[in-house]
């Protein structure tokens, strides 16, 4: 398994000899000793099933909903602004996305590529007094400047983003949670 340089319980049991199945980043204590309890245990489907839990933060080449009323009305994200290899994007973050779907004889277009902030995701947002929220995957379309394209929000949006400095989609939004 591991060499002894770290800890075990971020390292998945080995599975098939020689096979080192995951190698747990970034993830709890608690996740990481039930997954190698699953894997020492062979219990292959419940394993892949925690996997699938634990990554459900926007890539790049997911659709996204729009949470403004700008023009466009599906996106796709093809960036994520950041450092250069940057895979995963939460609430809060700026991405580079493509329109895929837009209202027609407007100024947004479809295949116009522009920036936008991620508002929600389906990634669970947990807080420190135990409430755990979960969202759709949805961003609103911004400038270069980080002003939004859109007059109003639809739908909630967290709270996390007043502490990142996106005042202005905050105080556009109906409800903040």
């Amino acid at each position: 398994m591991s060499s002894g340089k770290e800890f075990p319980e971020y390292w998945v049991a080995v599975i098939k000899t020689g096979r080192v199945l995951y190698k747990m980043g970034g993830v709890t204590k608690n996740i990481a000793r039930r997954a190698i309890s699953l894997a020492t245990s062979k219990c292959l489907y419940e394993l892949n099933s925690l996997f699938q839990r634990i990554e459900k933060i926007i890539q790049p080449q997911p659709h996204l909903n729009v949470a403004d009323n700008s023009e466009a009305r599906e996106l796709m994200c093809i960036r994520i602004i950041g450092a250069s290899n940057r895979r995963y994007a939460d609430i809060g973050n700026i991405i580079v996305v493509v329109i895929k779907e837009a209202v027609p004889d407007m100024p947004l277009e479809r295949s116009k590529i522009v920036r936008a902030a991620i508002v929600r995701t389906c990634k669970e947002i947990k807080r420190d007094n135990e409430i755990i929220i979960r969202y759709d995957n949805a961003a609103g379309v911004i400038d270069q400047e980080g002003n939004p394209k859109g007059t109003r929000i639809f739908g909630a949006i967290a709270r996390e983003l007043r502490e990142l400095n996106f005042t202005k989609i905050v105080s556009s939004a109906p409800e903040v949670i």
